[in-house]
């Protein structure tokens, strides 16, 4: 370790001489210890003086003579950056923080969390507003106003569309060839931006439709869900399945789509980022197994047989790809690409290259936004930028073909550190410049994490890159639902995505709410894998265990196209993936691709089973089925995890309880003690998410008047379930290793260990905030399960709801109304007693909801239930 580096790591870290000093005398103390580095290093230099050099001009400029002739860049920019930030660094809050700086000094990657821009060289406070620059994010349609640079290439792509219906629009990683379709080609030939050079567009351009496709994990998927998106009754299966034996299916589904509406004559379908559809590692690298390649790559040719169809024979489609240039030979390699790409199809084809920007228009990539409109207001921006600074981003991006994303990020977060309404050199250079600005807003954010939200920062930056081989990777989008298995877990996964997010290193997309809803995560450009160290190191280190789980999301996405039993693992690979649950990468593993390895482990478990039947093994064959059946499907036991952990339990120990009414009117009369035994009870209602996790697992039956779990998933997933019978509540109950309540088990908790009568206490009627009952604004409606609104009808335990929102039902049988706690079971066929009222009572009704009985426990809009557990049992 370097001097430096051995200050910089005393810093970060603490020692005995730094864990209980002062963040200003810290600052200070790195300034000496660095001055005496460099007075060691390089006698020359008058370290002497060097206080009075750096505080006056003419000083300054004579000392960076003197450095000139010498190779000491490095340690006099840690210098300089320590000067210049003393005020800023003394107002870190602890050592630590303070070291975090400075190491990212020293790596020329400076990033000053949490400390306000006007503290930098005396800046002036930042003008708010939306800012004109994307980030790592590529300029979609709606950004075209922000689009500047590609004016010409933009025209040229136009003219070609005018007599050719297939386009390849090919170059490197960080081109920006994303951008210039989406923002560039289609705002033009829809007529919403005027084209360079005077140029023309076809005539009928302004009526196209366009529809634009990322492929994800399967391109024939993704295609087949973009057009079923355009049009009802439009099945993506049937489509997916169609294409993949019929080259005529795209074709068909537009003409069906678009024969509603003669005016759009044409398609204007763009398949960006192209290259995902090759996701099949080389075979020395990563071997798959015979049986998949083939089918794989067999999907990939049927893409390509629909694309080129609907482009030769049909009339509506015109198609633009987008390909990065390091994969242009997996597009040649087939044949109907290679045709395409070099011009001979019929109706015209070609291929577009997409160079470097010359200096001219990358000042029009940095200029022009700061007085564009903005797409979000219609007004335009009022922002200028500093000359210096324009001259030194051409300088600092040169000829670098792949440069755009860092240009953008470093753009926006110099934007972010401007001085009023300016972007300035001295922001410009704290966000560690066009290099290193991406690194420094990845290690920040990385470094403001606890050690948990480290780990699964990790996990999650190498579950979205994917390695093919050597420097070929790509970026993948990762499905996240089911991945949490408890409270805890979800609002640490949400807090890093919304994080990652905000800072736009990853996008995340969240659609529908409750439990279907789905969430997937993808980086926000590959060129984080090239330049940010960290996630370079991670992947060289775990290389082979991304490979399993990258071969494993594969291997479920091709499984889930035909649901073929053939498709699922086997033997060592079943082992080597089911080996991932026990690592970090189980925080990445959906509950789709866990029900795959527990699908494939049943399968291999029957197979063997089978197997030891034929060769007589009777005996055997016997245990293993029993051993089979006693173990919990891997799935189900997620999913039980899940639902338990939506629902925490309050315990409660055994002895006396003091339940019923000292009332002689009421059917609790008379009041005495009770013994119970040791349990447990949720503090909320079962909700629609929970009850759903137990009929995806089937083992639950839906609730009635719902004939799919699609329906059941649509609703809230955070309202009480209700329309469920007695009996299917317990069973959902029984599934998670618990039962109903008895009815005296729900009044001591509705009690508390106050002894209170109920738990709004003594006053009838109970205050606003303590029932959810129709005569508590708003309107009356079921409440959701931890609804903070009624914390103040909580019991001492903490447990919600026992009074209003839904009725609850209890195992007690109807029977037992008007003897007092006695210890029957309910049986099929009789009544059942239900506790706690529901929201559509009055307060008049609040005397006589204390206990009420539904006959044969049949399903009711307004009851619902919680579940209890014997104590010794308690999950």
């Amino acid at each position: 370790m370097s001097a430096t580096s051995a200050i910089v790591h005393a810093l970060r870290y603490g020692n005995n001489s730094t864990r209980n000093a002062d963040p200003a005398s810290l600052a200070r103390r790195a300034y000496q210890q660095v001055v005496a580095l460099l007075g060691e290093r390089y006698p020359e230099i008058p370290v002497d003086r060097l206080d009075d050099l750096l505080h006056t001009d003419n000083g300054q400029a004579d000392f960076q003579r003197r450095l000139d002739k010498f190779d000491v860049a490095s340690d006099l920019d840690i210098l300089l950056r320590i000067i210049e930030l003393q005020d800023a660094l003394a107002q870190y809050p602890t050592p630590g923080a303070i070291g975090l700086a400075m190491e990212n000094i020293h790596a020329e990657r400076i990033e000053i969390s949490g400390i306000a821009v006007t503290q930098i060289q005396g800046a002036a406070p930042p003008t708010p507003g939306q800012s004109p620059y994307k980030g790592l994010s590529y300029f979609d349609v709606a950004d075209a106003p922000l689009f500047f640079g590609r004016e010409k290439l933009t025209a040229h792509l136009v003219q070609r569309l005018w007599d050719h219906r297939f386009l390849a629009v090919v170059g490197a990683s960080g081109s920006g060839k994303s951008s210039l379709v989406r923002a560039g080609l289609i705002p033009t030939l829809l007529g919403q931006k005027a084209l360079a050079d005077d140029g023309d567009r076809p005539s009928d351009s302004a009526s196209w439709r366009h529809l634009i496709i990322t492929p994800k994990e399967d391109g024939l998927v993704s295609l087949a869900q973009g057009l079923a998106r355009q049009r009802t009754g439009m099945d993506w299966k049937e489509i997916a399945a169609e294409m993949q034996t019929d080259p005529t299916t795209l074709n068909r589904a537009v003409e069906k789509w678009m024969k509603a509406d003669t005016s759009d004559e044409h398609l204007l379908l763009v398949i960006d980022q192209f290259e995902k559809i090759f996701h099949l590692p080389d075979e020395e690298n990563s071997p798959q197994q015979e049986s998949e390649r083939p089918q794989l790559e067999a999907r990939v040719q049927a893409l390509v047989a629909n694309l080129l169809y609907a482009v030769e024979q049909g009339e509506k489609v015109r198609v633009v790809l987008t390909v990065r240039a390091d994969f242009y030979d997996q597009c040649i390699a087939i044949e109907g690409l290679r045709r395409a790409f070099n011009g001979g199809l019929a109706n015209g084809s070609d291929q577009i290259n997409v160079g470097p920007l010359q200096p001219s228009e990358l000042r029009r990539v940095i200029e022009g936004p700061l007085t564009a409109i903005d797409p979000s207001s219609g007004n335009p921006y009022r922002w200028s930028i500093e000359p210096e600074l324009v001259t030194q981003l051409l300088a600092d991006i040169g000829n670098e073909p792949g440069a755009l994303p860092l240009l953008s990020h470093a753009l926006l977060a110099t934007w972010e550190r401007r001085s009023g309404q300016t972007l300035t050199v001295a922001g410009y250079v704290t966000t560690g410049r066009v290099q290193g600005a991406i690194a420094v807003t990845a290690n920040a954010v990385y470094a403001g994490f606890d050690n948990e939200e480290q780990e699964l920062a990790r996990v999650l930056f190498l579950s979205m890159a994917r390695a093919l081989n050597g420097e070929r990777i790509t970026s993948r989008q990762v499905h996240l639902s089911g991945t949490a298995t408890d409270r805890t877990t979800v609002r640490r996964q949400n807090h890093v995505l919304d994080t990652l997010q905000t800072a736009r290193l990853l996008v995340v997309d969240r659609q529908g709410s409750g439990a279907e809803s789905t969430e997937s995560v993808e980086l926000a450009h590959e060129a984080l894998t090239r330049v940010w160290p960290l996630l370079r190191d991670w992947m060289q280190q775990d290389r082979e265990r991304q490979a399993t789980y990258h071969r494993l999301l594969d291997g479920y996405q091709l499984w889930s196209v035909k649901q073929d039993d053939s498709d699922l693992y086997r033997g060592e690979r079943l082992q080597t993936a089911c080996a991932l649950l026990d690592t970090d990468y189980r925080l990445v593993l959906d509950a789709q691709v866990s029900g795959f390895l527990e699908k494939s482990r049943k399968r291999q478990d029957a197979e063997r089973l089978w197997r030891t039947v034929l060769l007589g093994a009777a005996l055997v064959g016997v245990l293993v089925v029993a051993a089979i059946l006693l173990v919990p499907p891997l799935s189900a036991r997620i999913q039980q995890r899940q639902a338990l952990a939506l629902n925490p339990v309050q315990s409660f120990s055994a002895g006396d309880a003091l339940l019923g009414s000292t009332d002689p009117s009421s059917s609790r009369y008379p009041q005495r003690p009770v013994p119970l035994s040791a349990f447990a009870i949720q503090r909320y209602e079962v909700s629609n998410a929970q009850y759903a996790l137990c009929a995806k697992a089937d083992v639950c039956l839906l609730p009635a008047g719902l004939s799919s779990i699609a329906e059941l998933s649509a609703l809230d997933g955070e309202l009480p379930v209700v329309d469920v019978p007695v009996k299917q509540a317990m069973g959902f109950c029984a599934w998670l290793e618990g039962r109903l309540p008895t009815e005296s088990e729900w009044e001591r908790a509705a009690r508390g260990g106050e002894g209170r009568p109920w738990p709004w206490a003594d006053p009838l009627p109970p205050a606003l905030g303590q029932a959810n009952i129709v005569f508590t604004p708003p309107p009356s409606a079921l409440a959701k399960v931890n609804d903070p609104a009624y914390q103040a009808g909580a019991t001492p335990e903490g447990i919600m709801h026992l009074l209003g929102n839904a009725a609850e039902w209890t195992s007690t049988p109807a029977s037992c109304e008007k003897n007092a706690y006695c210890n029957e079971v309910w049986q099929e066929g009789e009544g059942v007693i239900v506790r706690g009222g529901s929201f559509t009572d009055s307060v008049g009704a609040l005397p006589s909801i204390t206990q009420a009985w539904v006959y044969d426990g049949a399903p009711s809009r307004d009851i619902g239930f919680r579940c209890a557990f014997d104590e010794k049992e308690k999950p």
